[in-house]
């Protein structure tokens, strides 16, 4: 809490809470939008590469995030 003195007298002022809640704004948007984008369209074999890979495979998934976003599959 602030202090501000007005003619002598003290008043305490509380905490704005507007960024808190724009920040929550922000993040429910997000969430609303993330199944389609989570949930989009890929390449059948890019699609049978991703549900076999494991481990950290930088490089193909740099190539083929890059074809999906100029091809759109």
């Amino acid at each position: 809490m602030h202090s501000h003195s007005m003619s002598g007298v003290v008043a305490f002022t509380a905490p704005s809470h507007r960024p808190l809640l724009l920040l929550f704004l922000l993040v429910a948007a997000l969430f609303v939008g993330m199944p389609e984008a989570m949930a989009h369209a890929v390449a059948e074999g890019d699609k049978g590469f991703i549900q076999e890979s494991s481990g950290v495979m930088l490089l193909p998934f740099i190539y083929m995030g890059a074809k999906h976003m100029m091809t759109g599959y």
